[in-house]
């Protein structure tokens, strides 16, 4: 239900776009690109209510670190996504979980205002999330012999997922020429989303598959600043 009411929002948004920026003059073309810097608010700590008493409080939120690029025709704006998540280390008596991850998105889009350097635009996108999670003693000294003769004290339990992702994106030009016909240069900008599962998704670790795995979910807002630069055209 969830991912059908968010489905159905971005429908009617990109439904006004359309007939708002065809009351206006011309379309935009051209292409873009980010780096992608923020934070991911979905914050794993919903996952200490699976994990054993003893284990540290995860209840932070992740950072994320990415890089996109789009092309734009005709005020359609498609393009990829993809970085990674980092979080932790999270430590409690003789436990210790450091959380990364990676992940990748297809995102389409259409541009809902686009005057002089100023462009803004929601997007809709598909992302494939994965999250690891190592679980091990905190470092500390050993010796050689000990570490090789228990290779199994630490393990990596991973999640992956897929997931709905929809945002509304601002970016303004700061340098290089505008004109009427368009233009290009450094960009800036403002990500503001919300991530929704698409489907259950799925635990491993280092030699298999996980039979009982919670039903994690990874859905959240998110904040993220946009760094880069392009290039459009107005006609």
């Amino acid at each position: 239900m969830k991912l059908f009411k968010l489905t159905a929002f971005f429908t009617a948004v990109m439904l006004l776009a359309g007939i708002h920026l065809h009351a206006q003059n011309g379309k935009t073309s051209g292409g873009i690109g980010f780096f992608v810097p923020g934070v991911q608010f979905f914050a794993p700590g919903e996952l200490n209510a699976h994990f054993p008493s003893n284990y540290p409080d995860m209840s932070f939120s992740l950072y994320t670190q990415a890089g996109s690029g789009y092309g734009i025709f005709k005020n359609f704006i498609y393009g990829f996504e993809g970085g990674g998540y980092e979080g932790g280390p999270f430590i409690k008596d003789n436990i210790q979980v450091d959380l990364t991850g990676d992940y990748s998105s297809f995102q389409l889009g259409y541009i809902v205002i686009s005057k002089g350097k100023f462009m803004a635009y929601p997007l809709l996108g598909l992302n494939w999330n994965h999250l690891d999670f190592y679980i091990h003693q905190p470092d500390q000294t050993q010796t050689f012999s000990a570490i090789t003769m228990s290779p199994d004290e630490g393990t990596m339990l991973k999640y992956k997922a897929t997931a709905l992702n929809i945002s509304m994106n601002a970016s303004y030009f700061l340098g290089g020429k505008m004109t009427d016909g368009g233009g290009g240069g450094l960009m800036l900008g403002l990500q503001v989303g919300y991530q929704s599962p698409a489907f259950n998704g799925t635990w491993t670790y280092d030699n298999g598959a996980v039979t009982d795995g919670p039903a994690f979910d990874m859905s959240g807002f998110y904040v993220r600043l946009l760094i880069g630069g392009g290039g459009i055209s107005y006609n």
